[in-house]
Parts: C-alpha cells; structure tokens; sequence
C-alpha cells in the first residue's frame, strides 16, 4: 500500500483524482517548518470519503488528537512524544488525555 501525502488544495484534489485510498495530510509548512491544524480540516473535506486518512505533524496535545479525530484515521506523531522520558506515559496522554483524581497519590 502507498500512502500519499497532500499540503495544499492542489495536492488534495490531484490524489483524490488519482485514486488514492491511503493519504497523509503534513499540517507543516514546508517552507517554514511552522505547522497548522487547520491544514487537515480544509483538505479533508476535498478528500474521497472511502479514503483512509493520516494527519500530520504538529499534534502535540489530546486536545489537538480531539479536535482531530472527527476528520482522521489516524496520525503520524514524532517529536511530541519523542521528547519524552517516559513515551508509555506520552502516548497515552496524546491519545487519553491526563487524568487527575483528587485525593489519590502516586
């Protein structure tokens, strides 16, 4: 299987046109490394709906995994998680969120 990736409009409708079934949506500009979740909300919609969807880069919180997960299958995570000590720990924040309960110490 290949995965195609898109970053702009152009790419987004070129693969959908091509038949692509596997597509990964780089939230980072290329240009200037900087990176926006709002690259996977404005593509997504110009993607086949059978298509089976990767965001990319720039997920970092569970509140970004949240916002994304009505649009993706899936997502393609590094150096939030890699940063990391304990990367059990990271992923199941990204993926959970943190949970605090009151009064429990650990």
């Amino acid at each position: 299987d290949v995965l195609t990736e898109v970053s702009n409009e152009e790419e987004a409708i070129r693969a959908g046109r091509l038949g692509a079934k596997i597509i990964g949506i780089n939230n980072r500009n290329l240009r200037d490394l900087s990176t926006d979740l709002a690259t996977t909300e404005t593509l997504t919609p110009l993607l086949p709906e059978d298509a089976l969807i990767i965001s990319e880069s720039g997920i970092y919180t569970h509140q970004d995994v949240l916002r994304l997960a009505p649009l993706a299958d899936g997502f393609l995570v590094g150096s939030s998680i890699m940063a990391q000590q304990d990367l059990t720990t990271a992923v199941q924040q990204l993926l959970f969120g943190k949970v605090k309960v009151c009064g429990l110490t650990s």
